[in-house]
């Protein structure tokens, strides 16, 4: 056997026993989809029911109809979360091109115990599936653009799947972004074939009449006076760069605190590559100094967890809290000091990913999907749900660093050696199998 099919078999191996443990572990005693959607439809028609979540409660209509269904056939829920697993890493590997068995042991990182949250059905049907089937639905979007021909069926199903995943609030701003971004490409490269335009331009229209139908939907505005008065009763107070700073520093704080490991592998990689690729440059001393300052960041607040040391203590919980500057702590110059790292935390990122990639365009992209994880995140700063939704708000936010994680270990194949990449590998598996490991035992832990 040969060693490539030889790595796959194992990545495969275990990525089958991974979610085998996963899903068998996860038992459906509460949560929303017992309490409120396994009986939401009975005895009312499709139509009665869309109309009146329309317009009392929420615009995820298309959603909502599969979560009714499922939150009545958990088992089927099940099988359908360990394809749409499967579905992810053949999304990523369509579009990244890189190898599935990697592909494998990073998407496994992601911590699925945040689909706790609100209940296993009911929080993957709202973050998780839509990430992917947004994921899924670029896969034909990047066919046309590389200049392959698009299937009819496959864009049928590229746009059923979009469809459902611009039906979450927060998913349609990254979806219009990428698409966004992807057109602009195209005009950059003065591309004349027509097709690319017109697969891109279809799937932006549809992600713009999702996020129309979702800011003109009187539900939202129900809800969010509701939330507001049950979750956040100083929100309506609060203007829009209050917003936007509650957005940003819950963002950045969470992605220092480490919630998923991608965050800490994507600083790392990101800081190693910049190293590799700045040796024998004139401004190499200025490169390792921008791109170190992420890396410093994360581990701070790492260490600060570790060691009782009360003045290093004091700097990490500073940094991982992100506190909001108001009335009560203006006077405090630690707040703004935290802030400006936190500002610089983002643009350091997005200047490292662009340095390390060969194709300047290129790499201006993945900064800007950088700046899209940000965002997604952000906007949770207008919702009075920002800090009861707690980290299920990051799963779109993982899903871009996931992607450009992969991304950057493609592009930057050329800088290590055979050996050095052999020993990475080892190590996601190493690192997969215990996060793994300890996913199963959390989840064990709530019943």
């Amino acid at each position: 056997m040969r060693q490539k099919s030889k790595n796959i078999w194992i990545w495969g191996i275990f990525f089958a026993v991974s979610l085998f443990l996963i899903h068998i572990s996860i038992r459906i005693y509460s949560g929303d989809e017992i309490v409120y959607f396994s009986s939401m439809m009975d005895d009312k028609s499709f139509w009665t029911f869309a109309r009146e979540r329309y317009s009392q409660w929420t615009s995820r209509i298309i959603i909502e109809t599969i979560l009714v269904f499922m939150a009545n056939h958990y088992l089927l829920w099940k099988a359908g979360n360990v394809l749409l697993y499967v579905l992810w890493v053949y999304s990523l590997c369509k579009i990244t091109k890189h190898d599935t068995g990697m592909i494998m042991g990073l998407a496994m990182l992601y911590p699925v115990v945040d689909m706790l949250s609100a209940g296993w059905i009911a929080t993957s049907l709202n973050y998780f599936w839509p990430l992917v089937l947004g994921t899924y639905s670029l896969v034909a979007v990047d066919k046309a653009v590389c200049g392959k021909k698009v299937r009819f069926y496959e864009l049928v199903l590229s746009l059923t799947a979009e469809l459902v995943a611009v039906n979450a609030e927060q998913y349609v701003v990254l979806h219009m972004l990428c698409l966004g971004t992807i057109l602009l490409y195209l005009l950059a490269k003065r591309e004349s074939v027509k097709n690319k335009y017109v697969i891109v331009g279809v799937h932006f229209v549809i992600a713009l009449i999702g996020f129309a139908f979702i800011i003109t939907c009187p539900g939202n505005e129900v809800r969010r006076i509701a939330e507001t008065h049950a979750r956040m009763q100083d929100f309506g107070n609060l203007s829009l760069f209050d917003k936007l700073i509650y957005g940003f520093n819950t963002t950045i704080s969470g992605f220092l605190n480490q919630m998923c490991l991608l965050v800490l592998l994507l600083v790392i990689i990101i800081f190693i590559c910049a190293v590799k690729k700045s040796h024998g440059t004139s401004n190499r001393t200025y490169i390792i100094s921008i791109s170190a300052v992420p890396a410093v960041m994360t581990i701070t607040v790492s260490l600060g967890s570790l060691f009782r040391n009360a003045y290093f203590t004091e700097i990490s919980n500073a940094l991982s809290q992100g506190e909001v500057i108001n009335s009560a702590n203006w006077n405090k110059p630690i707040n703004y000091i935290v802030f400006a790292l936190y500002a610089f935390f983002t643009i350091s990122m997005i200047f490292s990913i662009i340095y390390i990639f060969d194709d300047v365009v290129k790499g201006s992209i993945h900064g800007i999907l950088f700046a899209g994880a940000v965002l997604v995140r952000m906007v949770m700063g207008f919702s009075p749900t920002l800090y009861f939704s707690s980290q299920r708000t990051f799963c779109f936010s993982y899903g871009v660093i996931l992607y450009i994680l992969i991304a950057v270990l493609t592009e930057t194949k050329q800088l290590f050696s055979d050996r050095d990449r052999k020993r990475f590998e080892f190590l996601i598996f190493g690192i997969s199998c215990v996060f793994v490991l300890e996913m199963v035992t959390r989840i064990c832990a709530t019943y």
